[in-house]
């Protein structure tokens, strides 16, 4: 048989094996999480102090993850030029940075409850695209795999999104604690006799709710009004709203 007649089966075969090597995926245990994987990739521990870190690796490209009592900002990951994006990831949300020079920087971030960060990131990579996919396949015990919102790149933005924690500690923490008086009430209390609607009207539309009664009785038990925010985007609202119910 001629030799050039098994040329081109052979190099069906060969292609074939190659796409289902690369395709294939593997679900990886990290007990308080999960993530998926390329068949390749493996997982690792490192040692933490107080927190429970680790990544995945293949050998080309490394991702390092920190799970703990983290207070991060997607903004503090800054190396060069970024770009941001805000997602849902199997029902939490997501912040997510990567560099304008694909592959450079990735990093995401996910606030899993009340007190533990997920932090996810890599450098260099050659796959940046696999590991996107990585970063949006973590999976924790009050995940809701139904409920993903995924952004093309395109759609990030330059600026840098900001938390409901860290909105909280701009606009609310130099007057309001949740737990105690301040200058201002208790926001544990308010809260639960405000539902979201009349919360979101207030941070947007304070003309709206001034004359609500438990607003006067307040204005007149605290000497002053609340300061109002213009410059709040609807987002931002939304996610200080979540923040403050998530307390």
């Amino acid at each position: 048989m001629n030799p050039r007649n098994l040329f081109l089966p052979l190099l069906i075969l060969f292609l074939v094996a190659a796409c289902k090597r690369n395709t294939e995926r593997k679900i990886l245990d990290f007990g308080v999480f999960k993530l998926t994987t390329p068949a390749g990739w493996t997982k690792f521990r490192e040692q933490g102090i107080d927190t429970y870190v680790g990544g995945v690796t293949d050998g080309k490209d490394t991702l390092h993850f920190g799970y703990g009592h983290y207070h991060e900002e997607i903004g503090e990951f800054a190396d060069g030029k970024m770009m941001y994006a805000i997602e849902t990831v199997n029902g939490l949300e997501a912040r997510i940075a990567v560099s304008e020079v694909p592959g450079h920087v990735a990093v995401m971030i996910i606030d899993v409850n009340k007190e533990d960060q997920f932090i996810i990131d890599g450098t260099n990579l050659k796959q940046p695209d696999i590991a996107l996919d990585i970063f949006h396949s973590v999976v924790f015990e009050n995940s809701d795999v139904s409920v993903n919102r995924r952004k093309p790149i395109d759609s990030f933005e330059l600026r840098a999104p900001v938390s409901g924690r860290e909105l909280f500690s701009i606009n609310c923490a130099p007057c309001h604690s949740f737990s105690k008086l301040l200058t201002g009430p208790a926001l544990s209390e308010r809260i639960k006799v405000r539902d979201d609607k009349w919360l979101y009207k207030f941070l947007a539309d304070r003309a709206s709710v001034s004359s609500d009664t438990g607003q006067v009785r307040l204005k007149k038990q605290f000497g002053f009004a609340c300061a109002k925010f213009p410059d709040m985007s609807k987002e931002e609202r939304r996610m200080l709203i979540e923040y403050l119910r998530s307390r």
